[in-house]
């Protein structure tokens, strides 16, 4: 397993399927000399392979510093063992000379799709990735919609090569665990004073999360936005603190109460947040299926999101959402949902079953094993 390692994401994938399946044989080939450390795979797999960042000066140019990790790669590949699959997480577009590198180690590739790896592919990126993906035995999506929108981007790629597999939510475990504590300590737990409503915009410190578009909007129907409304702003990562700073001062200049996140946060804390807030604006420019948001709605917050996000799986299923067409409509839309607050939780009661049968690990651990499964069995 290699690509995007540095992900809380990949970690439970490891961890619940070597607890799925003991018998399974999990690598890790960490390119970047540090993902992995941060999220402790290596506490999971039963062998991590690491090839270490260079530091010279040579190193930070970067058609050099291309050929140079080629050429690494190429040289620690021969000591490698012969695999049965390489699993490559996320479709940067250095993975075309990297599978031809590490070609003679392993039978089957498997590629994982996470979203802005399509949808942000710029039309370099997208010329590279159509060669990779006609290299690829399968490729795995975690929306529907993606794979829809992957056939119109890429229709000679075959459709039998396509499988969905969701990612379970790291916290979705989490949250139903402290959904049994007094509802006081949610507040209490993130230092919110209790007679406040908590609402949260947005999920990382990424300017995709238009955080001043919404802040703006939100800003033009101040008049009616209560008192005691507290804005929650995750920006932890993503982005750069300069961004972060922009959106700070923005905050300073309206009369909302604001608390920003800036250091990295717990899964305690995370699971806190969403049980503490009451609403939660999602408006990113793109998305292919947010952990974040689906967190959000197990949690019982009242989403709000937009029409141009692939969630048609969540609209099928029946979950309750309020949705805007453009990120300006989202001030009145808060005033909407903040008048009729009890009538719109009530509504929201039927989410967290669909969302725990969509997003628990404990219901998608297994589509993964069988696609692992089907390309043992698949013929070259």
């Amino acid at each position: 397993m290699s690509g995007l390692l540095d992900s809380v994401y990949t970690e439970n994938l490891v961890s619940s399927l070597k607890m799925a399946r003991k018998d399974f044989r999990i690598d890790m080939l960490d390119l970047s000399g540090s993902g992995i450390r941060r999220y402790k795979l290596n506490d999971y797999v039963d062998h991590l392979h690491l090839i270490e960042g260079n530091q010279s000066i040579l190193a930070k140019i970067p058609k050099f510093r291309v050929i140079k990790k080629l050429r690494d790669l190429s040289r620690y590949a021969k000591n490698l063992p012969k695999y049965d699959i390489l699993h490559v997480h996320f479709a940067d577009r250095s993975w075309l000379l990297n599978v031809q590198a590490l070609r003679k180690k392993y039978d089957r590739l498997l590629i994982s799709i996470w979203g802005s790896d399509l949808y942000k592919a710029s039309l370099v990126d997208r010329h590279f990735q159509k060669l990779l993906f006609s290299l690829a035995d399968m490729i795995s999506f975690g929306n529907p919609q993606t794979i829809e929108d992957f056939l119109g981007m890429y229709p000679r790629i075959p459709r039998s090569k396509l499988r969905l597999a969701y990612f379970g939510s790291p916290n979705i475990d989490l949250v139903r665990k402290m959904g049994n504590i007094d509802v006081s300590s949610y507040s209490s737990g993130l230092g919110i004073d209790e007679d406040l409503i908590p609402i949260t915009i947005g999920y990382n410190n990424s300017e995709f999360q238009q955080h001043e578009k919404i802040i703006r909007s939100i800003e033009s129907v101040g008049d009616r936005i209560p008192d005691n409304v507290l804005f929650l702003l995750p920006m932890t990562y993503g982005g750069n603190s300069k961004y972060r700073e922009h959106i700070i001062s923005l905050l300073k200049s309206t009369r909302f109460r604001w608390k920003v996140f800036d250091h990295f946060l717990t899964s305690e804390e995370i699971s806190l947040m969403r049980l503490a807030s009451k609403i939660m604006i999602q408006l990113q420019t793109t998305d292919s299926f947010s952990s974040s948001m689906r967190e959000s709605l197990y949690a019982g917050e009242i989403v709000i999101t937009g029409d141009w996000l692939p969630y048609g799986t969540l609209d099928e299923k029946g979950v309750f959402m309020l949705k805007v067409s453009s990120v300006e409509e989202v001030g009145e839309k808060l005033v909407y949902a903040l008048n009729n607050l009890d009538s719109l939780k009530e509504k929201c009661k039927k989410n967290p079953e669909i969302i725990w049968e969509l997003s628990s690990w404990e219901k998608n651990i297994q589509s993964w094993i069988d696609m692992y499964e089907d390309l043992l069995q698949k013929e070259r």
